[in-house]
């Protein structure tokens, strides 16, 4: 994926992965990039939208969905 931008990044375990082995990790985590973002959009209402899509693909990653998945939901 050459000249892609990272807009968000889930870190952790899936929650289709987890079991009580799992205690005493890191929580999880989804980073937004605010600034890689605001480079892509022109406008304050595709920056929203934006958000808003770049949040649900993250979620889904935290879900357990694979990132063929995920596209194939159109986030």
């Amino acid at each position: 994926m050459p000249n892609m931008m990272l807009m968000g990044l889930f870190q952790g375990i899936p929650l289709n992965k987890k079991s009580v082995w799992h205690s005493g990790t890191l929580p999880e985590k989804i980073t937004i990039y605010q600034k890689n973002i605001e480079a892509l959009c022109r406008s304050e209402e595709e920056i929203k939208r934006r958000i808003k899509n770049v949040v649900r693909h993250e979620v889904a990653h935290f879900a357990g969905f694979t990132e063929e998945e995920i596209k194939g939901m159109g986030y």
